[in-house]
């Protein structure tokens, strides 16, 4: 159902809809992550007040499609620490999220 508003003026308007904050991630790109990414780093805004790992990497991937053959195989950490490969951890403002590829060696 929409509402329907006549200001004094005699022109109509619809109520304002609070809309959802947005939030500020920054994320870091390691190695070939970098390259893939094409920088060493960038902040995105997820919308709403808690979003997911999962969400984040859809937004990446449309920010940075280069990533898209790696996204979903990287490891990431959150501030510092490692995200197990199946936890879908929640964000909060101000959140740093870094992609590490694979390491490999002997």
């Amino acid at each position: 159902m929409l509402f329907h508003v006549e200001l004094k003026s005699g022109v109509p308007c619809l109520p304002r809809v609070k809309s959802s904050p947005a939030q500020q991630v920054k994320v870091l790109f390691f190695a070939s992550c970098r390259e893939m990414a094409g920088t060493k780093e960038t902040s995105l805004e997820l919308p709403g007040d808690s979003s997911s790992i999962a969400q984040l990497r859809e937004h990446i991937v449309e920010k940075l499609p280069g990533l898209q053959p790696v996204a979903a195989t990287v490891t990431l950490a959150l501030n510092q620490e490692y995200l197990d490969p199946e936890q879908d951890a929640t964000l909060k403002e101000g959140d740093e999220v870094a992609f590490i590829p694979p390491i490999s060696g002997g």
